[in-house]
């Protein structure tokens, strides 16, 4: 968008991917038009991986909400812990149980 708030790139998806992806073929629209492109702005979509390389490599500034995946990242099912009901605790894969058992809140 424009200092006027004119749309310089649009693109219509279906739905069934994440539109994130588009964040590169956007920028280059709107460059085409002769915009000149100093900050991107979206929401979490926009915050993958290759879209903040593609922002820091192009020297923009990429303003968009960081997606949760991102920030805690994925645990993986073989890594998770499992409640032992005999012992109230969790236990890590590879038998370890829980040191203490502690309530916050």
């Amino acid at each position: 968008m424009s200092d006027e708030r004119i749309i310089t790139a649009a693109m219509v998806t279906t739905g069934k991917k994440s539109y994130g992806k588009y964040l590169q073929e956007l920028v280059e629209k709107s460059k085409e038009t002769g915009m000149e492109i100093e900050t991107v702005i979206g929401d979490t979509a926009y915050s993958e991986k290759e879209n903040t390389q593609y922002a820091s490599q192009n020297e923009l500034q990429l303003i968009a909400k960081l997606n949760p995946n991102t920030t805690h990242g994925i645990r993986k099912k073989e890594n998770e812990f499992e409640f032992n009901k005999d012992a109230g605790m969790y236990v890590f894969k590879a038998g370890h149980l829980a040191i203490r058992n502690a309530r916050t809140g």
